[in-house]
């Protein structure tokens, strides 16, 4: 629509004609437009149990669309041997394929008598999978031998501060590892506080937005996550702030010339009257990732 002025008002008028816009409403497939946008892991579930259903439906010789439109539980006791992962995924795959959206309440029903049968017949684990719990002891133990041991070797040193702060970052936020991958520069702040105990020199705030988060029937707000200065840290090697920081200098992702190295930093203070100091990182930066690849050319990595 081009907006064209008349006095004080604004009347918009369209590009093209009635057809045109006609030709666009025939032409929408509501299908595929309106389908949920899911995580990359959650296609390629998806995709997967597709194949399998496709797969089955050419050895059967069935029609796999027409079968899903009219699915029976005498279907699902063949294929829905992987249980509930695999028969919500199975929904899923109907709902893209057929625009079918309700299950029968009935085959909802069968289908819980035929998980319990299926997890009896096979001998299934029915309680939930522990997860490891990863203790700071261990943390350091696996940082140590990052750091020092001869056998542990990359393309490039970068790579071992990546993984120490990657590592360093799932313990304290939890976040899954395609979140943290995700962070660019963008996602980064770093701020300087006063000293809460009145010490002349302020301190260092890093705050990270994490975007990639698993989300659940919509968006998920964003995942913010401050990692303050501790003074005296009494383990260096267990501090993401000083990782993060190694990785800004290197980087020399400072927007101020002035900042290259650590101590210039540190040698900043808060205005009298003011409550902070923004430290702002380079504009030009801003979409380029944290954790990075390096590739190899003719001149360097």
């Amino acid at each position: 629509m081009v907006p064209r002025k008349y006095g004080h008002a604004t009347v918009h008028t369209l590009e093209h004609s009635p057809e045109y816009y006609r030709q666009m409403e025939d032409d929408l497939n509501v299908l595929e437009f309106t389908q949920r946008v899911y995580g990359r892991g959650s296609e390629n579930l998806l995709s997967l149990v597709k194949n399998f259903w496709y797969r089955y439906c050419r050895f059967t010789k069935k029609n796999p669309v027409a079968t899903l439109e009219g699915i029976s539980i005498n279907v699902l006791l063949g294929t829905a041997s992987s249980l509930q992962i695999y028969w919500n995924a199975l929904c899923l795959v109907r709902k893209q394929e057929t625009g079918c959206h309700q299950i029968d309440p009935l085959i909802k029903s069968q289908m819980h008598g035929v998980r319990q049968r299926l997890a009896a017949a096979h001998n299934l684990r029915k309680d939930k999978k522990k997860k490891p719990v990863l203790h700071a002891e261990d943390e350091f133990e696996l940082l140590k031998t990052l750091y020092t041991s001869a056998e542990t070797t990359f393309p490039h040193e970068r790579y071992r501060v990546q993984l120490a702060l990657i590592m360093q970052l799932a313990g304290i936020t939890g976040n899954r590892p395609s979140a943290l991958l995700a962070v660019r520069y963008q996602h980064i702040k770093v701020t300087l506080l006063p000293d809460p105990d009145g010490g002349e020199q302020p301190r260092v705030l890093i705050e990270i937005v994490f975007h990639h988060t698993k989300g659940y029937l919509g968006e998920k707000d964003a995942n913010e996550f401050g990692i303050p200065d501790v003074p005296n840290e009494p383990c260096l090697l267990l501090c993401p702030h000083i990782t993060m920081l190694a990785l800004l200098f290197a980087d020399h992702a400072f927007a101020a010339p002035s900042l290259t190295l650590p101590e210039q930093l540190f040698r900043l203070r808060i205005a009298p009257g003011q409550k902070q100091l923004p430290v702002p990182l380079k504009e030009e930066m801003a979409e380029r990732l944290l954790f990075r690849r390096y590739k190899n050319t003719v001149q360097s990595i």
